[in-house]
C-alpha cells in the first residue's frame, strides 16, 4: 500500500468515531446491518481498513440494539477481524448467541476456550452449531446439562466418540428422553446401540410400575415391546458394519429370536430382517441379501434351515419376502 493511501486511510478511521456519534440509534443499527455483505465483497485495501473500523466501533456500542445487528450482519463473514468476533463473542446474549450460532472466524481451539467461560445459553448456541469437534463436544457435555446434553445429540453434525456416548447413557440413567435423543442419532456403535436399548427397556419397566402402581408380570411384556421397537429404530440407521456387530451381540446373548425375525419382515422393517438372516445363517451381509433378492422358493427355504428358523414360521416369512421382492422389482 502507498504512503499516501495509509496516511488518507488514517485520517478516515479517524473520523469514523465522530461520524457515527452524530447518528441516532437506529441509524448506527442500520450500518450495522450493512456490514456483513461489506466485509465479504471485494474490497480495496482502504476500503476493508474503513469497514473494520467501523465494525469495531459499532462492536463497542452502548446501545444493545446496534450491538445485536451487528453481529447478526456479521456473522457468516468470512472476513470478520479476530478482535471485533471475540469482542461479539463475549458480550451479553442478546448478542453472542446468534453469532456463536453460525460464525466459522474462530478454531477449535479459540471455539473451545470461548465455550468454557460463556454462559450456559451460549453453550446451547454453540452446541447446535452445524458442526461440532470432538473437542468441543467434549467441553459442552461436561456440563452434565440435560438441556445441553440433548442438544448436543439432536446434532448430527456433532462428533461423539464411543466413549462419551456410553459415558452419557451412565450418567443421564433416570432421563429416558435423552435415550431417545440419542436412539435417533444416524449412526451408533454396536455396544452404544446394545446398551441404550436395555436402558430403554428398563426405564420403561421403572416407569410403567411406578405410574400405573402394576407388577412386573404385566409391565414386563409392554417393556420387551419397548425394546423390540428401539431395537428396529436402531438398525434402521445403522451403518452395515454396525448393524451386523448390534446383531451378533443380541445373537451372542440369544436374543435374536425367530419371532422377532418374523415380525421384522412383517412390519417392513428390512434391515433388520437382513442383517438378523446374515447373522443367524453365519453369511456376509451383501450375501444374505443377494440371496433373499434373488432366490426362488427352495433356495429361500435352505436359507430358513441355514438360519436355524422353525419349520413352522417358513411359509409366513417366504411370503412376506416375496411380497416384498414383487414391490421392489
Amino acid at each position: 500500500m502507498k504512503e499516501a493511501e495509509v496516511i488518507r486511510g488514517l485520517r478516515v478511521i479517524d473520523k469514523v468515531d465522530s461520524t457515527l456519534k452524530e447518528k441516532s440509534p437506529q441509524r448506527r443499527a442500520d450500518i450495522a446491518s450493512t456490514l456483513g455483505p461489506t466485509l465479504n465483497g471485494d474490497l480495496t485495501s482502504l476500503e476493508r481498513r474503513v469497514a473494520e473500523a467501523v465494525a469495531r466501533r459499532l462492536a463497542e456500542d452502548a446501545i444493545e440494539t446496534v450491538r445485536v445487528a451487528l453481529a447478526i450482519s456479521v456473522r457468516h463473514s468470512r472476513f470478520l477481524p479476530k478482535d471485533i468476533a471475540l469482542k461479539l463473542a463475549y458480550d451479553v446474549e442478546a448478542v453472542s448467541v446468534p453469532f456463536l450460532h453460525v460464525t466459522e472466524v474462530f478454531s477449535d481451539e479459540e471455539l473451545r476456550d470461548i465455550a468454557v467461560k460463556v454462559s450456559l445459553t451460549c453453550k446451547r448456541a454453540i452446541g447446535d452449531r452445524q458442526r461440532l469437534s470432538e473437542t468441543i463436544c467434549r467441553v459442552l457435555l461436561e456440563e452434565s446439562d440435560p438441556s445441553l446434553t440433548r442438544i448436543v445429540l439432536e446434532n448430527d453434525g456433532a462428533e461423539l466418540d464411543e466413549a462419551w456416548l456410553l459415558r452419557l447413557i451412565e450418567t443421564f440413567t433416570g432421563d429416558p428422553t435423552l435415550f431417545e435423543a440419542m436412539a435417533k442419532r444416524r449412526a451408533l456403535p454396536a455396544s452404544v446401540g446394545k446398551l441404550l436399548i436395555d436402558k430403554v427397556s428398563d426405564a420403561t419397566l421403572a416407569t410403567l410400575s411406578e405410574r400405573y402402581d402394576i407388577g412386573p408380570d404385566f409391565a414386563a411384556p409392554l417393556s420387551r415391546e419397548a425394546s423390540l421397537e428401539a431395537q428396529f429404530r436402531h438398525t434402521e440407521t445403522c451403518s452395515d458394519p454396525d448393524l451386523i456387530d448390534f446383531l451378533t451381540a443380541l445373537h451372542r446373548e440369544n436374543r435374536l429370536s425367530a419371532t422377532q425375525i418374523l415380525r421384522s419382515i412383517r412390519e417392513r422393517r428390512w434391515k433388520f430382517f437382513e442383517g438378523a438372516i446374515a447373522v443367524r445363517s453365519d453369511l456376509p451381509l451383501e450375501e444374505a441379501r443377494r440371496r433373499l433378492k434373488e432366490s426362488n422358493e427352495e433356495e429361500l427355504q435352505s436359507l430358513c434351515a441355514k438360519a436355524d428358523l422353525p419349520l413352522a414360521l417358513w411359509p409366513d416369512i417366504l411370503k412376506e419376502v416375496r411380497l416384498v421382492n414383487q414391490r421392489v422389482a
